[in-house]
């Protein structure tokens, strides 16, 4: 199945003008996109396990969804960072209960974890595709013992899945797990007990490197919620000890990321209703003093962490608005310092991935009892100010003859390989579309001076350029 071919141009086009109109600054994100235009009461996962995974230029967004009598997983991607993406695709049964998904992704290979009930008990599932998300192979329940939903992370061929489980019932205690796969999700080990609270461990999150993982979760031992630790080197075999780095005081919705030595745990803190963050420089050996990152008089909560270099970028919800909304925040020097917070949208459980200069963001809008829907937008320069915006992973297709631009209607294009090369409008209309190989003179268009788009299309993928028309 061609999924580039099954988009509106409409659709197309209102992301390609997204990316390639000009803007101003990080603050430059795209209007909100609905990914899921036929959901009923679709919905996100918390925070601390991600619904967008990137892979190169791919992107794969997954959620649950009531469309039919039951609750289903559902499933799309984009092959070109956000700007076409393939129809939904429910990937369980749409008339299980699944909830609250994950996903996670490495090369052709997609993995989903999520939440079901068998008999009425709720129990942890794993689905994966070994091509990119066409098709996927059977599922295998993981945990029926569940408490709350599981996550995932890969790297390479070993797949990560932690798992929240209900170890007594009197007194009431869950602690969190981690069961690996070294084979690429096709057989499952035994499961390793990561915390030991005498009482609630939950909402756990996962970052891998190599053989570094890096776990934490929402821990009420103390007597109220705080953020625990803890860090394998070896891929899981062994862990060091459980550490608070949410400093005292209440503390929920945490996650982990990690780029190289240096790991970013965020979490909501009680106490300032806002965003707080801890860091540690050696692999989670030793960590800092938590610092509040987010300054406002709303209550925010459920933040979700991406990290390239030393670009930081975070997500969270306000959650005493009505409706609710996500906003950003990014830090180009590693947390030293934030620029000022920027509201994405009217919505809930926001998430962000990053592929080269481009930072994306999806997140739930609606009322998830009833009509529901997942928005996505993006910005294309946000991740460290990158300049050079009129590329995509297609730009080998133009020969290195110079494309006229600004022109006056009447330029040369030549294109190395067979193409379908495509005009739009500022409108969002094809006003040319023809199929050529080497080099194409277009002379007689008739275009109005205005902004167009120059798409040019193989099988293997496509670029856009941006072309700007000034009729003498």
């Amino acid at each position: 199945m061609n999924f580039l071919k099954n988009q509106s141009n409409i659709f197309v086009f209102q992301l390609i003008l997204a990316v390639f109109l000009p803007f101003t600054g990080f603050a430059q994100w795209s209007t909100p996109v609905n990914l899921s235009p036929n959901a009923m009461s679709a919905k996100l996962n918390e925070n601390m396990g991600p619904c967008i995974a990137a892979n190169g230029d791919t992107l794969h967004v997954v959620w649950s969804d009531h469309r039919t009598q039951g609750f289903a997983i559902y499933y799309l991607h984009s092959l070109d960072s956000g700007l076409t993406w393939s129809n939904p695709v429910p990937i369980t049964d749409t008339m299980g209960k699944a909830s609250d998904p994950v996903v996670a992704a490495y090369g052709k290979n997609v993995h989903v974890v999520w939440m079901d009930s068998v008999n009425g008990i709720r129990a942890s599932f794993y689905k994966r595709s070994l091509n990119g998300g066409i098709t996927w192979q059977p599922e295998i329940c993981l945990d029926s013992n569940t408490k709350f939903w599981p996550g995932v992370a890969v790297s390479g061929n070993k797949v990560y899945v932690s798992l929240d489980k209900i170890v007594s019932t009197s007194p009431y205690n869950t602690e969190v797990f981690l069961i690996t796969s070294i084979n690429n999700g096709a057989t499952w080990g035994n499961e390793n007990q990561i915390s030991y609270g005498p009482d609630r461990s939950e909402d756990q999150s996962l970052a891998v490197l190599g053989k570094d993982v890096h776990f934490v979760w929402n821990d009420k031992r103390s007597g109220s919620f705080e953020t625990y630790y803890r860090h394998s080197s070896d891929g899981g075999v062994s862990w060091g000890p459980e550490t608070v780095v949410s400093g005292t005081g209440f503390s929920y919705g945490t996650m982990v990321c990690a780029n190289g030595p240096d790991v970013n745990v965020v979490f909501g803190k009680l106490s300032s209703n806002n965003i707080h963050m801890n860091f540690s420089n050696d692999t989670g050996n030793t960590w800092g003093t938590e610092e509040q990152i987010s300054f406002n008089p709303k209550s925010v909560l459920y933040p979700f962490l991406a990290r390239s270099g030393s670009n930081l970028h975070v997500v969270y919800t306000h959650l005493n608005t009505v409706p609710m909304e996500s906003w950003y925040l990014y830090s180009g020097n590693g947390g030293l310092t934030w620029n000022q917070e920027i509201l994405l949208g009217n919505g809930t459980q926001p998430f962000i991935a990053i592929t080269g200069c481009i930072v994306h963001s999806i997140y739930f809008a609606g009322t998830w009892l009833a009509g529901g829907k997942i928005f996505y937008t993006r910005n294309p320069n946000g991740n460290g100010n990158c300049s050079n915006l009129n590329t995509t992973s297609f730009q080998e297709n133009f020969s290195s003859i110079p494309f006229q631009n600004p022109n006056n209607g009447k330029f040369t294009v030549e294109v190395k390989r067979k193409s379908e090369i495509e005009i739009y409008n500022a409108a969002g209309e094809k006003v040319f579309s023809k199929t050529a190989t080497g080099k194409q003179e277009f002379l007689d268009l008739n275009l109005m001076t205005g902004i167009y788009f120059l798409k040019t299309e193989t099988e293997k993928g496509f670029e856009v350029k941006k072309m700007l028309i000034q009729n003498l």
